[in-house]
């Protein structure tokens, strides 16, 4: 059995990675195009928006399908070769 404390922290950390997916949709309506274009990146093709995703509970390929209206948008979701 875990202690409440273990149930507390997993709970915590949920909140904290639920936070950061839903600030990089924030950041898709900012100002700056370079802020919305990289939060866009990150969401629709980076590989570690999925663990994320998986920290927060989030299915990382639902969520993508659901926001994918982005590239609809004007917002240039291609991701940028160094």
């Amino acid at each position: 059995m875990q202690a409440p404390f273990d149930d507390e922290l997993l709970k915590n950390e949920r909140v904290l990675w639920l936070t950061v997916v839903e600030q990089a949709m924030r950041d898709t309506m900012e100002d700056k195009p370079s802020v919305r274009r990289k939060a866009c990146e990150w969401l629709l093709y980076d590989d570690d928006f999925a663990v994320i995703c998986g920290l927060a509970g989030i299915d990382s390929s639902y969520l993508r399908r659901r926001i994918s209206h982005l590239t609809q948008s004007g917002i240039s979701c291609r991701p940028q070769r160094a």
